[in-house]
């Protein structure tokens, strides 16, 4: 299936993504994450933010403060 993986294709679905709070199944908002990277700025542990933050595993809010998800609003 070569032509599923064509730069093409990955373009178009691309542009059908949604980031961030236009995304329907985001449980964070932009608002939150931009809270989160200050507070991890400002010294508190992962541990108190992740309690701050139920709703998302340990995993999501570390990609948050890595940059490696919500990479729109560094």
């Amino acid at each position: 299936m070569p032509g599923v993986f064509s730069e093409e294709n990955k373009r178009k679905h691309k542009a059908l993504g949604k980031n961030g709070d236009k995304n329907g199944r985001a449980k964070l908002t932009s608002k939150d994450v931009l809270e989160i990277r200050k507070l991890h700025k400002d010294g508190v542990s992962n541990s108190e933010i992740y309690k701050l933050y139920p709703q998302v595993t340990p995993a999501s809010i570390r990609g948050v403060i890595n940059g490696i998800t919500w990479k729109h609003l560094l």
